[in-house]
């Protein structure tokens, strides 16, 4: 039974001197360090917040608050450097002598609040030609942005994409066969917005509409996807319009043979009702007067009998055509609620 007593008793000694010691250390460690406070102000010396501001090296600090006043508890007794940084100021260190038990005041630190030249910095994001290109069909994206300020048609534009092939046959409003990986044809369904062109008419083609209606071209190879909805066996070209809130863009062209090409595009959007007219319009005219080498054919014995350069005549051609939309985009219940109208009339040559 003694045993147990003097047991105890020794257990709560140990006890008792571990707490002295314990609590003699923090007294040590707290009488080690200091409190440190002052005021940070700029060139006219009014009060500057909010600015972080730390002590070097040892990972403890503060901000100031709207009197441009901070306090920094614990710090390391002796010499230290205070460093005072942010957003739109010079980065500025100021030695300091820290007592430890004592609020040391520091007098008012002066900052340069003139803006710093932020190093190099890089936004990367992905494009939404990047995201339909990372699709599981085989697609090809031809971003039209680019391409805003010529006046180039888009089957011209569409030849530089990879399996593609266009081959016009003359001038302006001649025919062109669209090739798309060995394809041509009915094997191949062209698409506006996801509309079918056959039912815009035939001025609405690949080499009437200009590069400044579309914002990219999708070219679908092979397998398509569910909105677009056809049997195409060789793939789709699918033209998809720009988005823009509001814009205003137009181009004209002048070239030989007495070739006209205007196009104009814009739209409006109120941003508050969300009302929304788009409307593209595009009108194409030439002479096509070039000359070609043909056979001189004599009518009386239908034998040919020279060969030389002639004009053309009577070969004029002209296009044109109308696209309008108008409705309500942007709002809780319809992200795109748009009535479709348009003309085109049949190109005349």
């Amino acid at each position: 039974m003694n045993h147990k007593v003097l047991y105890r008793v020794a257990l709560f000694c140990l006890f008792s001197m571990l707490s002295a010691v314990l609590m003699h250390a923090g007294e040590q460690q707290q009488q080690s360090k200091g409190i440190v406070t002052g005021r940070i102000v700029d060139q006219q010396k009014q009060p500057y917040y909010p600015v972080a501001v730390a002590i070097e090296g040892v990972y403890i600090g503060g901000y100031t608050n709207e009197n441009g006043v901070y306090h920094i508890n614990d710090v390391p007794a002796g010499s230290q450097t205070i460093v005072v940084s942010g957003i739109g100021v010079k980065t500025k260190k100021v030695p300091i002598h820290v007592t430890a038990g004592k609020v040391n005041r520091i007098p008012d630190i002066e900052i340069d609040t003139q803006a710093e030249e932020l190093e190099e910095v890089q936004v990367i994001g992905k494009s939404e030609a990047r995201r339909q290109q990372e699709q599981a069909y085989a697609i090809s994206v031809l971003d039209i942005k680019k391409a805003y300020n010529s006046a180039a048609p888009l089957n011209k534009l569409l030849n530089n994409v990879s399996s593609v092939r266009i081959r016009e046959e003359g001038g302006m409003g001649s025919n062109y066969n669209f090739s798309l990986n060995g394809f041509s044809g009915n094997q191949v369904k062209f698409f506006l917005d996801g509309i079918p062109m056959d039912n815009f008419g035939s001025s609405f083609n690949l080499a009437n509409i200009s590069a400044n209606m579309a914002e990219r071209v999708e070219v679908y190879k092979g397998v398509l996807p569910v909105n677009l909805g056809a049997d195409a066996l060789g793939g789709a070209v699918n033209i998809v319009s720009r988005r823009d809130a509001n814009y205003l863009d137009a181009t004209y062209s002048l070239g030989s043979f007495n070739t006209h090409k205007v196009s104009v595009n814009g739209a409006y959007t109120h941003l508050k009702t969300g009302f929304t007219v788009r409307a593209n319009a595009f009108y194409n005219y030439s002479d096509n007067d070039y000359k070609v080498f043909v056979p001189i054919i004599d009518l009386a014995t239908n034998k040919k009998i020279n060969e030389r350069w002639v004009k053309r005549f009577n070969d004029a051609y002209r296009s044109g055509g109308i696209r309008l939309e108008t409705g309500i985009t942007n709002k809780p219940y319809a992200d795109y609620l748009l009535c479709l109208l348009y003309t085109s009339p049949s190109p005349r040559d």
